[in-house]
C-alpha cells in the first residue's frame, strides 16, 4: 500500500491531485484544515492536507482474472520491501498520533507538543477569556517551545511570556499626523449601537480643545434623529460646526465647505452587515468622502463569531484600523485578539466609558495584552479561581 499526504487550498483541488497522482483507485483515509506561513502559525492560510492511499499493485494484476487463457507464471505476487514497510509504519503511526489529539483535544497539528498540566491549565484559561481555541493553543504551544520543560510548571514565566506573545501580535496605529495639504478627513463605520457617535464626539473635543486644532463634523447618519441631536449638542459644547448631509453628493460638498479646517470627522449610520442594501449606501458614502483614515468601530461586548463577521463584511469599505469602545462594559477581551488577527489592521484607540472626552486612549499593545490574558492572581488558584474583576492597564469600569 502506498501513502501520500496531499495539501491544497481546497478539497476540490486536493481531490483532483489525489487522482492525477495516485490514480482513481486511491482511497482517502483521512483529512484536515492546517494552516501555513504567517507568525505564530496567525495570518496563515488555512489549507485542507489529505492523506490517501493506493495499491501499488501492477497494471496487469488490476485487470479481471482470465484462468482458462492465462498462464500461471504470469502472475506475480506484489512484494512489500522492508523500507516500503518501514514507510508504511511511519504513516500510521503518524495517523495514529492524529487521531489521538483529536480524542483528547489538546493539540491543533500532529508535530505539536501535547498540552497537560499547567499548559492546558492555562489553555483553558485562554479560551475561558474569549480568545478562540486554536489561537489559544498556538500561543500555549509557542510558549511550551520556548521555555525549558522545567518551567513548564512555572506560571508566573508563563504569563509574562504570554502576555509578551499577545503584545507582539497587537499592531498599533500612527497617530494622525497634520500638513498642509488640506483637512485629514477621518470616517467611522461599523454595526448599530457600537459607539461611532460618542466616539467622534471625543475625538472632536480632544484635538479641537487640548490639541486646537481646527475640527469641523460631518454626519450622515440620518436615519436616527436622536443621533443628529446628540452629535450637535456635542458640536455646540465643543465649538465646533457640524453639517448634516443625506447623499455621497452632498459629502463631497461638506468637505469642500470645510476645505480650512485641519480635521474632518464622518460619522456614518451603523449598518447591519448582513444587509447588502445598507452596506452599498455604505460604500457610496466612503467613496464620495475618500477619507485618510476608516476606523471599523467594534464594541468588546460583541460575540466572537459576531465581530469576525463584522470585519470580514465591513471589509467592503477598505478600513485600514480597528477602533474598540464599551471597554468598561466586558470582562473578557479575547474577542480583541480574535478580530485583529483576522482584519490583520491596527488598532487605534479604545473607548473605556461614555465621558467626553476622557475616556478615549491610544491603544495601547501592553496594557490590552494583559488585559487579554488576564490577571490570573496566585499561580495556585488557577485552576479554580475565573476572577476577571481586575485587569492590568486601562482603569476597570467605575462603579
Amino acid at each position: 500500500m502506498r501513502l501520500k499526504r496531499i495539501t491544497a487550498p481546497t478539497m476540490q483541488e486536493a481531490l483532483e491531485r489525489v487522482k492525477r497522482e495516485l490514480g482513481p483507485d486511491a482511497v482517502i483515509i483521512g483529512s484536515k484544515t492546517v494552516r501555513s506561513g504567517g507568525l505564530f502559525g496567525f495570518f496563515g492560510k488555512p489549507k485542507v492536507e489529505v492523506t490517501a492511499a493506493v495499491d501499488p499493485a501492477p497494471e496487469a494484476a488490476r485487470e479481471p482474472l482470465d484462468l482458462k487463457s492465462r498462464e500461471p507464471s504470469t502472475y506475480t505476487q506484489p512484494v512489500i520491501t522492508a523500507p516500503e514497510l518501514q514507510e508504511i509504519y511511519r504513516e500510521l503511526q503518524g495517523m495514529r498520533r492524529e487521531v489521538a489529539a483529536l480524542v483528547d483535544g489538546t493539540r491543533v497539528k500532529s508535530d505539536r507538543v501535547p498540552l497537560s498540566g499547567a499548559l492546558l491549565s492555562v489553555f483553558r484559561r485562554l479560551v475561558d477569556n474569549d480568545i478562540e481555541e486554536e489561537t489559544a493553543r498556538i500561543l500555549v504551544e509557542e510558549v511550551a517551545g520556548d521555555l525549558r520543560q522545567r518551567e513548564h510548571d512555572d506560571l508566573a514565566k508563563v504569563h509574562a511570556m504570554l502576555v509578551n506573545k499577545v503584545e507582539r501580535l497587537i499592531p498599533v496605529a500612527q497617530e494622525t499626523k497634520f500638513d498642509k495639504d488640506g483637512p485629514k478627513v477621518i470616517a467611522m463605520v461599523g454595526p448599530t449601537g457600537v459607539g461611532k457617535t460618542t466616539t467622534i464626539a471625543k475625538l472632536a473635543a480632544v484635538y479641537a480643545l487640548s490639541r486646537k486644532k481646527r475640527v469641523a463634523l460631518i454626519t450622515a447618519d440620518t436615519y436616527r434623529i436622536a443621533a443628529i441631536e446628540q452629535l450637535r449638542t456635542y458640536s455646540d459644547i465643543i465649538g465646533v460646526p457640524l453639517t448634516v448631509v443625506y447623499s455621497p453628493e452632498e459629502v463631497q460638498l461638506a468637505i469642500q465647505e470645510h476645505r480650512d479646517a485641519d480635521l474632518i470627522l464622518l460619522d456614518t449610520a451603523g449598518r447591519n452587515p448582513r444587509n447588502p442594501a445598507r452596506m452599498l449606501e455604505l460604500r457610496g458614502v466612503i467613496r464620495a468622502a475618500q477619507p485618510n483614515e476608516v476606523h471599523l468601530v467594534i464594541s468588546a461586548t460583541t460575540k466572537n463569531r459576531d465581530a469576525i463577521e463584522i470585519v470580514d463584511r465591513f471589509e467592503q469599505v477598505r478600513f485600514d484600523r480597528l477602533l474598540i469602545t464599551k471597554l468598561d462594559e466586558s470582562s473578557t477581551y479575547g474577542m480583541i485578539l480574535n478580530a485583529l488577527v483576522r482584519a490583520q489592521r491596527p488598532l487605534s484607540y479604545v473607548g473605556t466609558g461614555q465621558d467626553v472626552p476622557e475616556d478615549l486612549e491610544y491603544a495601547s499593545a501592553s496594557k490590552l495584552a494583559h488585559m487579554i490574558v488576564g490577571d490570573w492572581g496566585s499561580p495556585l488558584e488557577l485552576d479554580t479561581t475565573h476572577d476577571t474583576e481586575q485587569h492590568v492597564g486601562y482603569e476597570h469600569p467605575r462603579s
